[in-house]
């Protein structure tokens, strides 16, 4: 099931965005036009920062204001089992989707694919196909052989490679292209594990811990003018906090797509005239009929 439209955000740990204020989150998505958020709910068991009572809250403010909201957990193989639980639970919050970010111990197991294939089977078979999963695994799928894709591919409605040019130490273009043709041929090869490609760039750059490469607002804008029309995002609000480059270019693109071009007036045809009134044709005036039959009558009598 596909319910996402435009531009998304993942959230790591709330506290760390707007100071935890979820009015103040939703207000600079709305005036970035960003329309879906998708936020970590846990690991195996809630985080501290989703109660339920928070999540309601959080999901109904995000509804109101016309935002859609997904719940994303760090799985593990130990743990899927537990969750199952916790995604399933999560779910019932009333949360538009969620997000399976399965990374380097699903590659590293050696009984991964039968593991992802209990895993993604019960979860689907709990929440029902009426609701939306995704899985957010590495962009290059040909440096990652073991990883099963094909597995997690099979029961998820979108696939969210975590394409973040800053971490991998490329360009944005070169990202971009990898990522692109990994997954067309990895689609093109796995019919039954193909599913739409939404990518998620990088907010954060040189500066942030661990990162050397710079972040620029070109290649922000390079990303989103690429997958223009899909609901790609980015990773992530909060890491965003020193990288105000991030946020002026998702304004610029915002202010690119509302740009109105004025319509040409189309002018107005002059009217019609008139047409000429077509002359009366007038008969002449036939004799009556009683004159007639006199005239008959008279001139009998001097034949």
């Amino acid at each position: 099931m596909n319910n996402l439209s435009g531009i998304g955000i993942w959230i790591w740990k709330i506290a760390q965005c707007e100071n935890g204020n979820w009015d103040s989150i939703i207000q600079k998505c709305i005036d970035h036009d960003i329309k879906w958020i998708a936020v970590k709910i846990g690991e195996h068991t809630r985080d501290v920062q989703w109660t339920k009572e928070f999540a309601v809250v959080a999901i109904e403010k995000c509804h109101n204001a016309g935002l859609k909201i997904l719940g994303w957990n760090y799985s593990r193989p130990s743990s899927y089992e537990q969750e199952i639980l916790l995604l399933s639970d999560c779910i019932s919050d009333g949360l538009d989707g969620i997000c399976v970010d399965a990374e380097i111990e699903w590659q590293q197991d050696p009984n991964a694919y039968t593991k992802a294939d209990h895993f993604m089977r019960t979860l689907r078979d709990n929440v029902g196909n009426d609701i939306f999963i995704a899985h957010a695994p590495f962009p290059i799928v040909s440096y990652h052989q073991s990883f099963p894709y094909a597995v997690f591919g099979k029961y998820v409605d979108a696939v969210f490679p975590q394409s973040y040019w800053t971490e991998l130490k490329w360009t944005v273009d070169k990202t971009i292209s990898m990522t692109d043709s990994n997954f067309n041929q990895f689609n093109t090869s796995h019919s039954e594990a193909a599913k739409p490609v939404w990518p998620i760039g990088v907010s954060y750059g040189q500066g942030y811990p661990g990162i050397s490469e710079p972040l620029t607002k070109e290649d922000i804008l390079t990303f989103l003018n690429h997958y223009k029309g899909l609901p790609i995002s980015f990773y992530s609000y909060d890491a965003s906090a020193n990288f105000p480059q991030f946020w002026e270019a998702l304004k610029e693109f915002k202010a690119q797509n509302q740009r109105v071009i004025q319509p040409v007036p189309t002018p107005i045809p002059a009217p019609t005239p008139a047409p000429e009134p077509s002359p009366i044709n007038i008969q002449p005036q036939t004799k009556p009929i009683i004159l007639d039959i006199i005239l008959k009558f008279l001139s009998s009598l001097f034949k």
